[in-house]
């Protein structure tokens, strides 16, 4: 398993990233982040289609995350991502969503 991340730059400064591992054949996703200030410029959007593109190189099934409920479950369903499974309860009160999106299969 490696762990590495794809990072959006402005000003020489680190404004968005993933952070992600290859486990088996497959990218999993531990964390998405971009700063507040630039999050209506698409970085999100743009750092996930380099994500696609590793998986695509690197001949990987596809992507994997989870969310929680106050986070981006709308994002990663725009980003053509399918919920397989969703927990209630993950703490208590609290509701975690997991996506995966196929990539080469």
């Amino acid at each position: 398993m490696t762990l590495f991340g794809f990072y959006a730059l402005a000003d020489n400064q680190v404004i968005g990233g993933i952070i992600a591992r290859k486990k088996m054949q497959w990218l999993d996703i531990d964390i998405l982040f971009v700063n507040q200030d630039y999050r209506s410029n698409k970085i999100g959007s743009q750092l996930m289609r380099k994500a696609v593109e590793y998986c695509k190189e690197q001949e990987l099934i596809g992507l994997h995350l989870y969310t929680l409920d106050f986070q981006a479950r709308g994002f990663y369903e725009k980003q053509g991502f399918q919920l397989i499974a969703e927990i209630k309860d993950w703490p208590k009160g609290i509701t975690r969503y997991e996506f995966i999106k196929y990539i080469n299969n």
